[in-house]
């Protein structure tokens, strides 16, 4: 009986866990494909090969969350100078340097590190070095979004990929325990047919989104998809993606996603015991499994349901 009650307690502890809110990043289409933004507080992985606009979409994300969410960002250039950054997207109206001045976003300059130490913090050459300036932006302005663009330059000297992965839980491990909703960049090498720079770092972070670009009779198609939100939902396959003069916008295809999306909205199960400890019922829209031996009363549970 003890036992049972521990499990039941387990069980409804778990249920109770609070939804995981979104962060919208503020580009046009892309919240709906993700239902709602990023998940709160998690690290996800940008890719994509030269050209597919991560830098853009790094920028943007930072610039919506400062001017529509009133949410600070850090955003750590690791290969081109944030000068260089700056006149990258002047284009689009977004006028970085008044952000700097406002005390709302800063840019950590460091494409000229060469990182060769995961832990050294004595040095500008560890990585510790490196994590301790961005907790310190973080902390002086209170930022709430970060972006590391791109970790495989910061750590392209680690040849083996426990290295890599070691680097990266370090990177994400610190900008999660700021609460920052953080982007990181990386190069995907499509000649070798895989995901990411070292295909491991798919498996390190909590998401995965990828950039397209292709020649296609004669004009450019861009494309993005996520192939990786963990325990979320979010509109499956490839949907077209591309720059316009205001900032980059997705176009998100709902044939990709064939099956209902199960909500937060609750539905009884006709017994308000067993709804107790379930949080008030199924999902609705979500299909529950019933499970137990001969006379358990799985019919019978049913039939109230029905």
């Amino acid at each position: 009986m003890y036992i049972s009650i521990l499990i039941i307690n387990k069980l409804k502890s778990a249920v109770e866990r609070k939804a995981i809110e979104k962060t919208p990043t503020g580009i046009k289409g892309f919240d709906e494909i993700l239902f709602g933004g990023l998940p709160e507080g998690w690290t996800v992985l940008l890719s994509g090969s030269s050209g597919t606009g991560k830098t853009i979409f790094s920028v943007e994300y930072l610039y919506r969350g400062i001017t529509e969410f009133n949410e600070p960002g850090v955003f750590v250039a690791c290969e081109e100078s944030s000068d260089k950054i700056k006149r990258a997207v002047a284009g689009f109206g977004w006028d970085l340097e008044a952000l700097e001045k406002e005390g709302k976003l800063i840019f950590i300059d460091a494409a000229a590190r060469w990182i060769t130490d995961i832990g050294d913090v004595s040095t500008e050459y560890g990585l510790g070095y490196l994590l301790n300036e961005i907790e310190d932006a973080i902390k002086s302005i209170g930022a709430k979004r970060v972006v590391v663009d791109p970790t495989s330059t910061l750590l392209l000297q680690f040849q083996k990929a426990v290295a890599v992965r070691r680097g990266l839980y370090k990177i994400a491990g610190v900008l999660e325990s700021r609460g920052c909703t953080s982007i990181v960049t990386v190069e995907k090498p499509e000649a070798l047919g895989m995901t990411t720079w070292r295909d491991v770092e798919d498996f390190v972070l909590d998401g995965v989104i990828i950039l397209y670009s292709r020649a296609e009779n004669g004009k450019r198609i861009r494309e993005v998809e996520v192939t990786k939100m963990r325990g979320e939902y979010f509109l499956e396959g490839r949907h077209p993606f591309k720059a316009t003069s205001e900032g980059l916008r997705a176009f998100p295809v709902p044939k990709h996603e064939p099956y209902a999306i199960p909500g937060r909205e609750r539905v009884s199960l006709g017994s308000k015991t067993v709804d107790g400890l379930i949080n008030g019922g199924v999902l609705k829209g979500d299909t529950t499994l019933v499970a137990g031996s001969t006379g358990t009363g799985k019919t019978l549970l049913c039939m109230q349901f029905i």
